[in-house]
């Protein structure tokens, strides 16, 4: 069994659950039970770097059957494919563009132009000409520069002034189990008369040391019993938890560096519901890498011609 990855563990997520980034990497065949010697560390961690934004940093290792994923995040930095392959810089919104500073490549965009997702930025091709201005040749080079533009995001949020809110009784029941692989084995598990409960499970993966984890699983069920209750809330209640949600939203943005420069959302309340909606002006990041493949291809053919010809 050291022979296969039992535990991938993640680390330094801030915006992305563990359950997110794992089904993401499931659906890149990354999963619990694969062989270590299929695990390529590298291509995981330019997956993860590639497809979200923003995270910037990613490091992937094998201990023992662990698979461990440090990761950072940080809206503040533009992302960047750590390649040596020519590339440009394209736009990961639409956006007006409110500052750009190039250090390699050819910028195509300047302060104030509007542009949409997918355009070139920044062109990884650099024309280099004579003291006349006639063109020599052309360079492929990794473009890098730094990009900010300003966003529109549409927010909307809305609270119900009569809800149901659910709440648990004193009345819980726990269950004891097994699990190995897929397969569950309860050890003691009564009978469960409750009409409406919610599962919480505390589950122990059985590991020598801290780094060789196996597929086998101790776990506590807690079976927890609620009903529902009609709740009204008057609508400066609404209003205050509205206000409360749109803080918190702010303040996420704040915590990645994100400048919010314009703010109209407005709250209104009818004899239903409250709603908050508007937008939300932001300035932030707006470029990533993407690899100019006509080169790599030509590149290719070039040289799969030199070795035939060796």
């Amino acid at each position: 069994m050291s022979l296969f990855i039992w535990d991938i563990h993640i680390e330094g997520n801030y915006s992305y659950t563990e359950d997110v980034l794992l089904d993401f990497l499931k659906s890149k065949d990354v999963i619990h039970g694969m062989k270590r010697d299929d695990v390529d560390c590298s291509a995981i961690e330019k997956m993860l770097r590639s497809e979200y934004n923003d995270v910037t940093w990613v490091s992937a290792s094998i201990s023992g059957t662990r698979l461990i994923i440090r990761i950072q995040e940080n809206f503040d930095n533009m992302v960047m494919l750590e390649t040596d392959a020519p590339s440009n810089l394209v736009a990961t919104k639409d956006c007006k563009i409110t500052s750009i500073v190039t250090r390699s490549g050819t910028p195509l965009v300047k302060k104030g132009d509007i542009v949409a997702e997918g355009d070139i930025l920044v062109s990884g091709i650099v024309d280099i000409t004579d003291d006349y201005g006639e063109h020599i040749r052309s360079e492929y080079v990794g473009a890098d520069a730094d990009v900010y533009g300003e966003v529109v995001y549409e927010y909307e949020d809305s609270q119900p002034l009569f809800y149901q809110k659910k709440v648990y009784t004193q009345n819980q029941k726990i269950a004891y189990a097994i699990r190995a692989f897929s397969n569950r084995l309860y050890l003691y598990a009564g009978k469960i008369n409750f009409e409406s409960f919610d599962i919480e499970t505390e589950q122990n993966q059985l590991h020598f040391g801290s780094n060789y984890y196996l597929p086998f699983f101790l776990e506590k069920c807690y079976y927890k019993e609620y009903v529902y209750e009609q709740v009204e809330l008057s609508k400066e209640e609404v209003e205050k938890i509205l206000q409360k949600n749109l803080s918190n939203f702010f303040e996420n943005f704040l915590k990645k560096g994100v400048q919010i420069v314009g703010n109209n959302v407005k709250i209104q309340i009818d004899g239903k519901k409250g709603k908050a909606s508007g937008k939300v002006m932001m300035i932030v990041p707006v470029a990533k890498t993407e690899v100019i493949e006509a080169v790599i291809e030509r590149d290719d053919i070039l040289n799969e011609y030199n070795r035939n010809n060796n």
